[in-house]
């Protein structure tokens, strides 16, 4: 019954490691994605120092497309 044990406790430990490695490397990429898009040309961005003024609405449309895109990719290799 330990060596059971013992092997969930390391596919739990994997799975812990791997969730937070795609944590991080998906806000490192929102991160960038933002940074590129909101500094392009001479306007405010998308979160400038007044939120009122900027387009954060952007960002949530940004997330939306690419959830769809992500969910089309998942019914695809479903198939």
């Amino acid at each position: 019954m330990a060596a059971a044990t013992s092997r969930c406790g390391i596919w739990l430990q994997m799975y812990t490691i791997l969730n937070m490695c795609s944590a991080t490397t998906s806000a490192r990429y929102s991160s960038v994605i933002v940074t590129a898009i909101s500094t392009r040309g001479s306007g405010l961005g998308w979160i400038p120092d007044n939120l009122n003024r900027g387009h954060l609405d952007y960002f949530f449309w940004l997330l939306t497309v690419l959830n769809a895109v992500n969910f089309v990719v998942y019914l695809w290799i479903a198939n």
